[in-house]
């Protein structure tokens, strides 16, 4: 239900507008922790559309439970690692570079503090590795690659991550790896 990729720093869409209806059907209200917490001032016309289509899928007084997501968690089924400490957070694209928008992006970093992001993903249409902070060789990466979270771990008041990138560029590279290091 979070939306970590397909938002810049002028949009609000830091969840999808069904995530009420995704909270009530499954009994989850902590869907819409994030939502509530992101809540842009009632002046700020921008996406309105969202904000309609959201009103429309919150019922009157439905729970909302705002979820940890503090610390160091890996999403292994998307090969993903979120990291939030305080008001930093963070999150580390690998896997397989396929799924919604099919962007190129293993090794991709988002990196925001608060509500700001500093560096940011392009979402839909740039959907080039030379648009993400990620590593390019020679152009964009191999197209069904799967770029696996090889290494993982916590580090003091931290986190060291490595991403073998070189399936990305099998006729490029005979090794690429993206080390990420990340201390308070």
């Amino acid at each position: 239900i979070l939306n970590v990729s397909n938002c810049d720093e002028d949009g609000g869409e830091y969840s999808l507008a069904q995530s009420a209806w995704w909270a009530r059907h499954l009994n989850k209200p902590e869907l819409l922790g994030y939502h509530h917490k992101m809540l842009r001032p009632w002046q700020d016309t921008h996406q309105l559309f969202f904000d309609v289509e959201f009103f429309w899928h919150q019922e009157v007084d439905q729970e909302v439970v705002f979820p940890d997501v503090s610390g160091l968690k890996h999403f292994q089924e998307i090969d993903w690692v979120s990291y939030k400490a305080g008001d930093m957070w963070l999150w580390l694209c690998a896997g397989w570079n396929g799924g919604g928008h099919h962007n190129q992006d293993q090794g991709h970093i988002i990196l925001g503090f608060g509500n700001e992001r500093f560096l940011c993903d392009p979402g839909y249409g740039q959907t080039s590795n030379q648009f993400h902070n990620t590593i390019s060789i020679g152009g964009p990466t191999c197209p069904g690659a799967t770029c696996p979270i090889i290494q993982l771990e916590k580090v003091h008041q931290g986190f060291y991550a490595c991403v073998d990138l070189q399936p990305g560029f099998p006729y490029k590279a005979k090794y690429c790896k993206r080390h990420i290091i990340v201390s308070e």
